[in-house]
């Protein structure tokens, strides 16, 4: 909980009547995807990415469709080839009614500072006369310090938008004494975001 509460407790919803008017997109980063198997038959988004995704299709609607989505994000795993997320994610927005037009993938980058540098020449062609981007930042809470610091670093102003989150109130019973798997993936995943932002 605590390692969790330090990286998520800072963020809140994005406000439509108090977001500038100047920002070029919604970008939703990437959390992992499996591509078919012997076991699997079909690819599926990971389920950090299938909220995240979900998150930007929300503020899609929310902004009434003003404001493209973009889906960036490939292969984090150098050993997992599977590269086929954001063309995975773009296929379910179009699913959902989304025009291909306004789902744009960026599917090159690897790792959080990756997708930040892919991300700042993306917008300069698609925003030529803005010298300073603005997007909406779609991640889970508690990746959000770590990205937000690479989009500043590459000069790209980011409004963050969280979704994802894994900060439960804390709540005391018999059971809060006891390990449990849900608590171990928690603090791995906190532990995770801590060491990045000290390695970054």
């Amino acid at each position: 909980y605590i390692l969790t509460r330090g990286l998520e407790k800072n963020f809140t919803a994005i406000n439509m009547e108090k977001a500038p008017e100047d920002v070029e997109a919604i970008v939703v980063l990437a959390g992992g995807a499996e591509g078919p198997s012997k076991n699997r038959e079909f690819a599926e988004l990971g389920g950090a990415s299938w909220r995240r995704f979900w998150r930007g299709i929300e503020l899609y609607r929310q902004f009434e469709g003003r404001l493209p989505l973009l889906y960036s994000g490939g292969s984090g795993d150098p050993f997992i080839p599977f590269t086929g997320e954001a063309a995975l994610a773009r296929s379910y927005a179009v699913a959902s009614g989304i025009s291909e037009e306004k789902f744009w993938i960026e599917s090159g980058s690897r790792t959080t500072w990756e997708s930040a540098v892919a991300l700042k020449p993306f917008l300069d062609t698609r925003f030529p006369n803005n010298k300073q981007h603005q997007i909406i930042l779609v991640t889970s809470a508690r990746h959000l310090p770590r990205s937000l610091a690479m989009m500043r670093r590459v000069g790209i102003e980011a409004l963050p938008a969280p979704a994802d989150f894994s900060g439960a109130d804390l709540r005391w019973s018999p059971f809060s004494f006891l390990p449990s798997a849900d608590a171990f993936t928690d603090s791995a995943a906190s532990l995770h975001e801590w060491l990045g932002l000290v390695a970054y």
